[in-house]
């Protein structure tokens, strides 16, 4: 007899998947349309065109296409999107906006979580 398992929780708000994701390096933000990201990239980060990295919008079943990291080079597959984006922040990113508040330490972390781990060292 199969297995049935509840279906894998993915990036959804109120019921939306959220597919469209800005590939803006630092950017964490993914969006329910193609046209939110569209007006997020215009003016965020003052981009024309947008880069869709899902693909031809259309899913296989047990496809990854919309988890592809598109750096050139790159092209790592993931089962979840927020996997992707600390990927992105970890690997490709120069950016570190989290730091070390403790007097005389100083340190910046691309993630929180790193901050958070580093913290304990306090």
């Amino acid at each position: 007899m199969p297995r049935t398992t509840a279906p894998a929780k993915e990036n959804v708000t109120d019921g939306g998947l959220r597919a469209h994701v800005c590939t803006h390096p630092g950017c964490l933000k993914s969006f329910t349309r193609l046209s939110y990201l569209t007006r997020h990239s215009s003016a965020i980060h003052g981009e024309q065109t947008t880069k869709v990295l899902h693909g031809d919008g259309g899913r296989a079943r047990g496809e990854l296409s919309g988890r592809v990291c598109r750096v050139k080079g790159c092209g790592r597959r993931f089962s979840r999107p927020e996997h992707m984006r600390r990927h992105v922040m970890t690997v490709h990113s120069d950016e570190k906006p989290f730091h070390c508040d403790f007097k005389g330490c100083g340190k910046r972390f691309n993630r929180q979580d790193k901050l958070a781990q580093h913290q304990r060292v306090h």
